[in-house]
């Protein structure tokens, strides 16, 4: 818009005077010159904003140095953002060797905006920072509030002494702290990982909706290679909001062959029943 970030005022008094040439016989105009007077430099500069991304709930602080020598303040130091225009207030220095004009600012929509700042001088010069272009904030959705984790997860069978197929169990939560806070077209996925770390079988899907409070159970079967060992599968949902993302995975290994659970009981009595899943038993 051909508008710049500094401009140079000069008032250089310049006069012409005729003068008669007594050795060649004529009138000449002789230019004199008083020489340079009053040049005043005006500049709009180190434009920026703070942080530098954030999100709906934050406060971002703008601010531009603007600089007169002559000493006089300008008619106006804005914010241009998107469209909109934004008064900024002096906060700080002093204009013959400048001062910061700032502002605070919120936006609690999610996005990109392109930004500039503008000054309007004493004597009525537009000066624009950057001189050409614009600089940027982005500003994503606030996650304050926001809560989903793997709550629980199951599987059967657990122990096997060859491989077979497996169904998995998992329930997940929304512990969101409102109503309003609901989750939709929630990706998850199912992997199930061998006793040397190798991705052996995965499944992944979609939960269109998960409400706050809500305990939602996604299920699927997996199976491992053969391979004796201990083998885990691992289930993550994936929220594109989360306060927590720590919370979004629950795992649970899976025995095969050998190495599946070993039980010892000691029978004092000549016969006695023992569940053979049981952990403790005491006769």
């Amino acid at each position: 818009n051909g508008k710049l970030n500094v401009y140079r005022q000069e008032r250089a008094p310049l006069f012409f005077h005729s003068k008669w040439d007594e050795i060649a016989h004529g009138w000449f105009k002789q230019i004199i010159f008083a020489g340079l007077q009053n040049i005043f430099i005006k500049s709009l500069s180190q434009g920026q904003h703070f942080p530098s991304s954030g999100t709906t709930t934050d406060q971002f602080y703008f601010s531009a140095n603007y600089k007169d020598e002559s000493g006089n303040s300008p008619q106006a130091v804005s914010l241009k953002i998107n469209g909109y225009t934004m008064p900024m207030d002096l906060e700080s220095g002093i204009i013959n060797t400048g001062a910061i004009y700032s502002l605070s600012y919120a936006n609690s929509t999610p996005g990109t905006y392109n930004y500039y700042f503008e000054a309007t001088t004493a004597s009525g010069e537009v000066l624009r920072y950057p001189a050409s272009g614009y600089l940027q904030l982005t500003i994503s959705e606030s996650t304050a509030g926001w809560e989903m984790i793997a709550y629980s997860i199951d599987a059967t069978p657990k122990y096997m002494v060859s491989a077979k197929s497996v169904s998995v169990t998992v329930e997940i939560l929304n512990m969101s702290n409102s109503t309003d806070k609901i989750y939709y077209n929630l990706p998850y996925k199912f992997e199930m990982f061998g006793p040397s770390g190798n991705l052996e079988d995965q499944k992944s899907g979609t939960i269109a909706q998960a409400n706050k409070g809500s305990i939602l159970k996604v299920q699927t079967s997996l199976t491992p290679n053969n391979i004796n060992g201990s083998h885990q599968i691992v289930f993550t949902v994936y929220p594109n909001k989360d306060t927590d993302f720590s919370n979004n995975s629950k795992s649970i290994p899976i025995i095969i062959g050998s190495d599946g659970p070993t039980r010892e009981y000691h029978i004092s009595d000549d016969w006695a029943w023992v569940w053979m899943d049981v952990t403790d038993f005491t006769l």
